[in-house]
């Protein structure tokens, strides 16, 4: 799970991460953070071959994971005709009478105002660093990081004037 998958779920209530059965999605799954993430795990196109092998391997490494205070259930839908959805709405509901209960929303309320806040600070550092080094020395800079003469890192240590 990289960086924008992480802002994401700090913006949301809660997190369902859907997998579809014969789409590599098993292996998906897999990959490092997705288990932390996941606030409900929804098998969708359950009718497919294959989503009893997926509902195995999920609830598997479930088992593998470390114990958490929310064990994300997992849901089978067919959402095309509905099967399964009311479950799903009855599932998100209860994941949030959940977050009430235990100070869950406070936390992703703050997790929610520090992303936008860090989002804002880094817009204005960047216009005000660009209005202070000018666009010739902004150009420059680009330039020795493409040429490869310089590396961004030290190109924005200078333009920071940290260099």
């Amino acid at each position: 799970v990289g960086q924008d998958e992480v802002d994401v779920v700090a913006c949301v209530q809660t997190c369902c991460v859907v997998l579809v059965p014969g789409m590599g999605d098993e292996i998906q799954a897999i990959k490092a953070g997705i288990m932390e993430v996941a606030d409900l795990f929804v098998i969708n196109k359950a009718d497919r071959d294959g989503a009893d092998q997926v509902e195995r391997e999920l609830e598997a490494m479930k088992s593998l994971a470390p114990a958490r205070p929310w064990d994300p259930p997992v849901l089978r839908t067919v959402a095309q005709q509905g099967g399964g959805v009311a479950e799903l709405l009855v599932a998100v509901r209860e994941h949030g009478a959940w977050l009430r209960a235990h100070g869950g929303l406070a936390r992703k309320a703050r997790e929610r105002a520090r992303l936008r806040f860090d989002a804002l600070l880094a817009e204005a550092v960047l216009r005000q660093a660009r209005a202070q080094a000018g666009p010739a020395r902004i150009e420059a800079a680009i330039q020795a990081i493409a040429s490869r003469t310089l590396d961004p890192y030290t190109a924005v240590a200078g333009i920071l004037g940290e260099a």
